[in-house]
């Protein structure tokens, strides 16, 4: 499953129920949701090489609580993209050094030794896309579809964002003997 299938679906049904008022709540759905598609995705030339293990949920809930917070206590609106550094600088936190299943070869590559995140991505550029859109939802005439609008936007973030971390496939090449081989990848699908 591609990422944002599930992500997207359960964002959109927990803000539709009107839960949010929460955003202690709000923002462990958000995290755990996020979690549930990362551990699915796999660089995008290698396919079906999965994360080896993730940090789990925890970092980025405290991340977006943070900037929950943050958020709230502002009379400005709207929310300078700044406010979002906290949750985005959670999200590269939970990708820095992040470990793929290196036995899924890489194109050309035999065996593979690692399979490592060596850029996790940029908090400025994906707090932006945080603040664009946690400001979808607001022109929004029913509480579903600023939902729906707030969960499409947050997807695309997080999918603008994953585009951006690109690592290294670290093994061997066929040959007699096999040879080292190195291969960058870049992007998360």
């Amino acid at each position: 499953m591609p990422w944002g299938v599930s992500f997207q679906s359960t964002v959109t049904a927990f803000l539709a129920i009107g839960r949010s008022e929460s955003l202690n709540i709000a923002a462990q759905t958000i995290a755990a949701a996020y979690h549930s598609d990362a551990l699915l995705v796999s660089p995008a030339l290698i396919p079906g090489s999965t994360p080896l293990s993730l940090p789990g949920p925890s970092g980025i809930q405290a991340g977006l609580e943070a900037s929950f917070t943050l958020a709230q206590e502002l009379t400005v609106d709207p929310v300078p993209s700044q406010i979002w550094l906290p949750a985005a600088s959670s999200i590269i936190t939970y990708w820095t050094a992040a470990q793929f299943n290196p036995l899924i070869p890489a194109p050309g590559g035999l065996l593979g030794t690692t399979s490592s995140v060596l850029f996790p991505g940029d908090s400025n550029s994906l707090a932006e896309g945080l603040a664009s859109a946690f400001r979808a939802g607001q022109p929004a005439l029913t509480q579903a579809d600023g939902a729906s609008l707030v969960a499409a936007a947050l997807n695309a973030a997080f999918i603008s964002h994953l585009a951006t971390v690109s690592g290294l496939w670290v093994g061997t090449a066929p040959g007699a003997p096999p040879i080292p081989y190195t291969f960058p990848w870049a992007g998360l699908i």
